[in-house]
């Protein structure tokens, strides 16, 4: 009644006077007093989910079939016989038949529009209903959500034999209308959907720029770059380099259902081709080049870089925006080998200290002859002074004449 008369959701105005007993919904009605709240509150979360029904009693589904719809896909077959566009097929899956039947609660009615025994189709949206617990079987399931900067690619596994529109040069798959078995041409734009998930599934694909890092950072837009890690490479000569690497991308939103087509999942795209693309062209490229040339032609390296991986994942339908070679880890050998540049002066010549230094480290190479003590001597005295004191204390020897006897 309240609904009929034009009620809409949200706080009323009028307000029930002390001592009001009306019988009034506990889901459908909230009401709030000083003391107490009457009603069951509903979580938000709820109001995202529909009710997947199973039905326990019916003829059987046709052959081949995982659920039943009423009717079949005839209407789909009309619409596309009147050449309504994608768009205006998919609304009509979408939507329900459910005001056949009310919401399966009048399960007479669900059979003589030739409703079929097992899982159906239709979902039920949020709300209280009266089902027969030995007729009909509810599980509850979360809503498809599409966020801004994404499309969900719907992957069918019901409805009209499978018809591919992608033509004969695309050996990936199947590319179907709306209504047929396969994935949809017509992907899922931002929204929330009530698709029953056991017969359609989606697979989000982001629409907007996506960086992804070859290093240890990762983006925390997504979690697609969450193997990737700083491309080791080596010179001819021996040496290691550690290339920290930025790459954009970006999948139109037209071309997604060929991509998922091709790859699967997104994931599937930048661990199984982009990785190995990006990785092993940087790696062939220092090998056939000497370290020093690879570190002087760096910015024609990373332009060689771009097109090379443009080329390759225009082969999957994706493009690319930017390339950005970030960090060049040199090898430790280089690193100590490197000597200040502080050490010099500005006009060029070497400074006082440094001078010093040189000597000091010239000297301490030459070789020198082992140095004797004497026993006489205090370790501290210079060499003058050790002579005098030498010629002093040393014991004094007296030469003796022989006399002669008589």
């Amino acid at each position: 009644m309240f609904a009929g008369n034009g009620g809409e959701q949200g706080v009323q105005r009028p307000v029930l006077p002390p001592g009001t007993l009306v019988p009034m919904h506990p889901v459908g009605f909230l009401v709030l007093t000083c003391a107490q709240t009457f009603g069951s509150p509903v979580s938000p979360d709820m109001l995202s989910n529909v009710g997947l029904v199973t039905t326990l009693e019916g003829d059987p589904l046709p052959s081949g079939d995982i659920a039943g719809r009423l009717g079949g896909f005839s209407d789909i077959q009309e619409l596309e016989s009147e050449g309504k566009t994608d768009q205006e097929i998919v609304e009509v899956l979408l939507g329900s038949k459910n005001d056949l039947h009310n919401n399966y609660q009048d399960f007479p009615r669900f059979l003589d529009n030739g409703g079929k025994i097992g899982l159906q189709h239709d979902p039920l949206l949020y709300g209280a209903f009266l089902l027969n617990p030995f007729l009909v079987k509810v599980e509850r399931a979360p809503m498809l959500v599409v966020n801004q900067g994404e499309v969900a690619v719907i992957k069918s596994y019901l409805g009209l034999s499978t018809q591919d529109t992608s033509g004969q040069e695309f050996k990936f798959g199947s590319i179907v209308r709306p209504g047929h078995r396969g994935i949809w041409s017509e992907p899922l734009r931002t929204g929330k959907y009530p698709l029953n998930p056991r017969v359609y599934r989606a697979e989000v694909v982001p629409t907007a720029i996506l960086t992804l890092n070859w290093a240890e950072a990762t983006s925390h837009a997504h979690n697609l770059d969450a193997q990737l890690s700083s491309i080791d490479a080596k010179s001819p000569e021996g040496f290691s380099f550690l290339i920290d690497l930025q790459v954009q991308i970006h999948v139109p939103d037209t071309m997604a259902p060929k991509v998922i087509s091709m790859v699967e999942t997104m994931l599937n795209l930048v661990n199984e081709v982009l990785q190995s693309a990006v990785g092993n062209y940087f790696r062939n490229t220092l090998q056939g080049l000497p370290a020093v040339q690879f570190i002087e032609t760096r910015q024609d390296v990373q332009d060689r870089a771009e097109r090379y991986i443009t080329e390759c994942l225009g082969k999957y339908s994706v493009e690319t925006r930017a390339c950005i070679s970030k960090t060049w880890c040199y090898p430790r050998r280089w690193c100590r080998s490197f000597r200040p540049v502080s050490s010099r002066c500005s006009s060029g010549r070497r400074s006082r200290g440094s001078r010093r230094r040189s000597s000091l480290a010239s000297m301490s190479r030459r070789p020198r002859a082992p140095r004797t003590r004497n026993r006489y001597l205090p370790a501290h005295r210079s060499t003058s002074t050790c002579r005098r004191t030498t010629r002093r204390l040393a014991p004094q020897r007296r030469r003796v004449r022989p006399t002669s006897r008589g």
